[in-house]
């Protein structure tokens, strides 16, 4: 079964959510960091729990969402806010309203948005993109580093015999 159809049998299931948050703790490398499969995992769960789980498991849950959507790495951070609030502004999802006033910029951001039937993303202010994704640095392209290194044979000067 997958992650989605488990997440929709049991999106009114607290003790599989937390469950299945124990499951990804355990995603960790010899010092206790987590590893890049529980990133991406914890990632999966505080994603599929906002927009799948039921408002009162979230409800119920959501000093843990809170948690662990801090946790996550700010790439993954970043992707699953973006996802959460296009996901929101468009409608289909119900609001969490026995939640608390959120200071967090980007999770009030998403409660705020959480519900709302107002159409394109571009009709709201978007908040989340205080959130920065790390700079990436690009490798060289591969052309470049097989020139370089005189990879090919062409590159070579021919001798006849």
């Amino acid at each position: 079964m997958t992650l989605l159809a488990q997440s929709r049998a049991n999106a009114a299931n607290p003790q599989w959510w937390r469950d299945q948050l124990e499951l990804i703790d355990t995603y960790t490398d010899s010092s206790g960091e987590p590893t890049a499969a529980g990133d991406l995992s914890r990632a999966e769960w505080v994603l599929a729990l906002w927009c799948v789980g039921h408002t009162r498991v979230l409800t119920l849950l959501f000093d843990e969402w809170k948690a662990e959507f801090k946790r996550l790495p700010s790439g993954r951070r970043y992707a699953v806010a973006d996802a959460a609030e296009r996901i929101g502004i468009y409608g289909w999802l119900d609001s969490l309203t026995d939640v608390a006033a959120e200071p967090d910029r980007v999770i009030g951001a998403l409660l705020v948005h959480r519900g709302r039937r107002t159409g394109p993303p571009a009709s709201l202010p978007r908040q989340i993109y205080d959130l920065k994704p790390a700079p990436l640095t690009m490798p060289p392209p591969l052309l470049d580093v097989a020139r370089t290194d005189t990879w090919f044979k062409v590159d070579t000067i021919g001798t006849y015999r």
